[in-house]
């Protein structure tokens, strides 16, 4: 059986962050791009509760449903294709081709920057973005786990 990759290219803010949501709170932060992808560790903190869990699952909603569309699509396509060539050459049916809609791309699900605080980890160096925060509120470092 053959495998089909997709690749979603995220693209950041102005600041090159991405915004993340956390799989625990549901709270969102942002982390630079070139930090998150060069990050060695699978595991990753939540920057508000603090909570561990695995890269993959700070992505936000809007991200798994262009993926899961794109994966909709090739689907389509191939069965599409695989009935095509199942009932090749028999009088008894007849085929046509469907022209599916093309693949969801993503767009741009960035909010607004204005208040967002940009935040550097002392332990390691890495910085994130929290939207509206505020001097009393606590973050913890995405990277590292350590409170900031």
């Amino acid at each position: 059986m053959n495998t089909e990759t997709i690749t979603l290219k995220i693209e950041g803010d102005e600041n090159g962050a991405i915004r993340l949501c956390c799989p625990i709170c549901n709270d969102e932060f942002k982390v630079y791009i070139s930090d998150w992808d060069e990050f060695e560790s699978d595991t990753r903190y939540c920057a508000i509760c603090g909570l561990e869990s695995i890269a993959g699952k700070f992505y936000p909603q809007e991200i798994y449903d262009v993926a899961l569309g794109q994966a909709q699509a090739i689907a389509s396509a191939k069965l599409e294709q695989m009935i095509h060539n199942a009932f090749k050459g028999n009088k008894s049916f007849k085929t046509t081709t469907v022209k599916t809609t093309s693949k969801p791309q993503m767009k741009n699900i960035e909010t607004d920057n204005t208040n967002d605080a940009d935040i550097t980890c002392n332990a390691c160096k890495r910085g994130h973005r929290i939207p509206n925060f505020s001097e009393s509120q606590k973050t913890y470092c995405p990277y590292c786990g350590e409170l900031v």
